[in-house]
């Protein structure tokens, strides 16, 4: 007569195997130490990125500010300019708080024709900015 043991081995049933132990680095969840810093060099770089882009849209921010208020003292002068008769209006020069304001006046007997340049203040403008305007005379 067969033992209950051999018995389950002969007939093809499973045997039951006691449980073993794990090892301790393959029981605990978590990263390694390995994992951890490649994270945080990857964030870093990553946060490097955000700022300098940040940093780049601000520049570009100033410059249009200042460029505009350029052609806004600009348009100003100009604007002042149109309200002169023919007869009076002649070359000069205004500063203003985004530089300055130079203009040549060109009068014939129906037009006049105003070319307003303006030497920018503020290094971000790289440019001269120049507006002209041809009215008629009255």
């Amino acid at each position: 007569m067969l033992r209950r043991h051999e018995a389950c081995l002969t007939s093809g049933m499973p045997r039951f195997r006691s449980p073993r132990r794990e090892s301790a680095t393959t029981s605990r969840g978590g990263f390694t130490l390995v994992e951890v810093v490649v994270a945080v060099l990857l964030l870093a770089i990553a946060a490097l990125g955000v700022a300098s882009s940040a940093t780049f849209v601000a520049r570009l921010a100033a410059t249009a500010q200042a460029v505009d208020r350029a052609t806004r003292a600009t348009a100003q002068v100009m604007d002042s300019l149109r309200a002169l008769p023919c007869a009076t209006l002649a070359n000069g020069a205004a500063g203003t708080a985004a530089g300055v304001v130079r203009w040549t006046a060109t009068t014939t007997p129906l037009t006049k024709a105003v070319r307003a340049a303006l030497t920018p203040a503020s290094p971000r403008v790289a440019r001269t900015i120049v507006e002209e305007v041809l009215l008629p005379c009255e």
